[in-house]
């Protein structure tokens, strides 16, 4: 299976959020050697973090609650190939319209 994660909150400067996101993806990457995933961040951690091979990091530098997630990051999910999008946080863009899940 292709999973996106939306990682944007990545990093423990993001508080509980930041903390779970980064559990998740570490935890994941031990873990889960079968399904491929693409993880969306932020330019600061884009570099910074190294993940395995079925991991793959897209660049997603757009701002929470803003114009340019609701618009641009909707675009660059649109151009992505995967299953579905987990969503960290509440916030999903409202003019997507692929699977996704929130939780």
């Amino acid at each position: 299976m292709k999973i996106a994660i939306d990682a944007r909150f990545y990093g423990l400067e993001n508080a509980g959020l930041g903390r779970y996101t980064v559990n998740l993806i570490h935890s994941l990457s031990k873990i889960d050697k079968e399904n491929e995933y693409s993880v969306l961040l932020r330019k600061k951690y884009f570099k910074e973090l190294s993940l395995p091979g079925n991991f793959k990091k897209v660049e997603a530098e757009f701002q929470h609650y803003g114009f340019s997630e609701q618009l641009h990051l909707v675009r660059l999910l649109n151009s992505m190939d995967f299953d579905f999008v987990h969503f960290l946080h509440f916030n999903t863009p409202i003019l997507f319209r692929g699977k996704y899940r929130c939780i």
